[in-house]
């Protein structure tokens, strides 16, 4: 939280403001804004986003079609060169059902 106020400092926002604003973004309610929280939000500022392409992106992620992206999805997708704990960690961002993969 410190580290989101000091970067909108220079808007003047007052502190209800900003604590509205980062309840809204953290929805996992972790106190922390995370990667996918953060993509999302800068997302929805563009305006609306098209249902058919958020399925178009989900269906390249799940590219072995089982409804779900997997650890082994994001690993065909990353390559190689992107080690397990980040890619446990993109899962962990995202698994809102809590079983391994992103649905």
């Amino acid at each position: 939280l410190p580290e989101f106020k000091a970067a909108l400092e220079h808007f003047d926002y007052s502190e209800g403001d900003l604590m509205e604003i980062f309840r809204k973004v953290d929805v996992n309610k972790n106190n922390v804004i995370n990667f996918t929280e953060f993509v999302a939000a800068c997302i929805e500022t563009q305006g609306h986003i098209e249902e058919h392409r958020l399925g178009e992106a989900f269906d390249f992620l799940d590219c072995d079609d089982s409804g779900y992206i997997s650890k082994k999805n994001l690993r065909h997708i990353l390559g190689e060169r992107c080690n397990d704990q980040y890619i446990d960690c993109l899962i962990r961002e995202a698994d809102f059902r809590k079983d391994g993969q992103i649905s």
